[in-house]
């Protein structure tokens, strides 16, 4: 089937994919090793201070800039983002286990599938579709390779989207290359675009875990057949069929699911799907937002927990959106609602003086937003109860 049906000789195309499948794997080993992803958290902040430099000096430096262009903070701000660059190493924790050697594990089945394939190679060309079943191992191995790369960057505090970082340039320089005709260039980093899920990627992977995690399982275990004396190729033949469907999924979850995106820039709200124009909006079309925490209600959030505090918004025509409250791509975002929090009104983008206030607010956005738009469930609900209390009386 398939191949088999274009008359290619099938003893030379399984002998090239051997060796395509070693030599790609050889590749990602070899990343492996020169860049380990095993480290000690004191290890993995000497790391990012000799990458991105120290960052308390980097707040410094940029406190000055402010002051000599006119814009002086208080001795509380300049204190808070100290803090906070202090705080960045300390959120540095080195790698774990899961880290360390959990893509380790998806290397070992993908040689494993490799095995079983090559010695089922041809009932799987007279029963099953031997496409679906080639194309798995290196799947596997892409998988790894990746989830050892971003392991490596988070481990050493890195943004996990940073592929320069953990890689040989060469490496470096093909995918970026490569991935060129794919992204859009950017002159300011802060406004990467921010890919968000929609209803159909929910969709997606449930129907992804039922169906093609059941598959997938089916086929490894008609692959352990070929430690058995006899075997039936029919066990082999339904469901490397059948694995067409976790490719065709998965595909699906890329295209619909994940194609919604917003960027924050200086002046405005992009918001933008895959191959269709972006649409924008200014920042004054917000028409509500919050700061909160993601803990159980009772519990005390602490500002010291970056991932445990989201930032959501509502625009003006409806649509509603949370963030990560400490993800880069949001500092534009962070910046105009501290404006707002602290002047009462959005900023004006063709007011200079407006645009050297957002420079402050870009370093001490976060810390504003903090303790000025945050207000716990439990003091607005006392509140609500206290109004309705008076309204009962009157």
């Amino acid at each position: 089937m398939d191949l088999a049906a274009l008359g290619l000789p099938m003893e030379q195309v399984r002998n090239v994919w051997l060796v395509a499948f070693f030599i790609y794997l050889a590749c990602c080993l070899l990343v492996e090793v020169a860049y380990p992803t095993i480290i000690d958290a004191e290890r993995a902040r000497k790391v990012y201070i000799s990458v991105k430099g120290p960052p308390v000096e980097a707040v410094k430096k940029k406190i000055e800039e402010l002051a000599e262009a006119g814009t002086l903070l208080t001795d509380y701000e300049e204190e808070k983002a100290l803090r906070k660059a202090e705080q960045r190493l300390d959120n540095i924790k080195g790698s774990s286990i899961t880290m360390d050697f959990g893509h380790s594990l998806l290397y070992i089945g993908a040689c494993f599938v490799t095995y079983a394939t090559f010695a089922l190679y041809w009932f799987i060309v007279d029963e099953g579709s031997l496409l679906n079943a080639l194309i798995l191992p290196f799947l596997m191995v892409y998988l790894g390779a990746r989830w050892g790369r971003r392991g490596w960057r988070e481990a050493r505090g890195f943004s996990p989207d940073e592929r320069t970082l953990g890689m040989p340039a060469i490496y470096a320089r093909t995918l970026g290359r490569l991935s060129v005709p794919f992204r859009r260039k950017l002159e300011d980093p802060r406004c990467q675009p921010c890919l968000v899920e929609g209803r159909g990627e929910h969709v997606m992977i449930v129907l992804f875990l039922q169906g093609g995690v059941f598959i997938l399982f089916m086929y490894m275990n008609s692959l352990l057949n070929v430690t058995r004396d006899r075997y039936s190729s029919s066990d082999i033949g339904v469901p490397s069929i059948l694995l067409s469907i976790p490719y065709i999924l998965s595909a699906l979850m890329l295209l619909f699911g994940k194609r919604t995106y917003y960027r924050f820039t200086p002046t405005v709200i992009e918001r933008g799907r895959v191959f269709q124009p972006a649409k924008e909006y200014r920042y004054s079309d917000i028409e509500h937002f919050k700061i909160y925490p993601v803990y159980a209600e009772g519990t005390k959030p602490s500002e010291d927990m970056p991932s445990g505090w989201r930032l959501a918004i509502t625009l003006i025509d409806g649509r509603y959106e949370s963030f990560g409250f400490r993800a880069d791509f949001t500092d534009y975002l962070v910046a105009h609602i501290a404006f707002k929090l602290e002047q009462e009104r959005w900023a004006d983008v063709d007011s200079p003086a407006d645009r050297e206030l957002l420079e402050k607010y870009l370093m001490e956005g976060r810390a504003i937003c903090l303790t000025l738009g945050y207000k716990p469930a439990n003091e607005l609900t006392k509140k609500a109860a206290r109004i309705a209390s008076f309204r009962a009386v009157d």
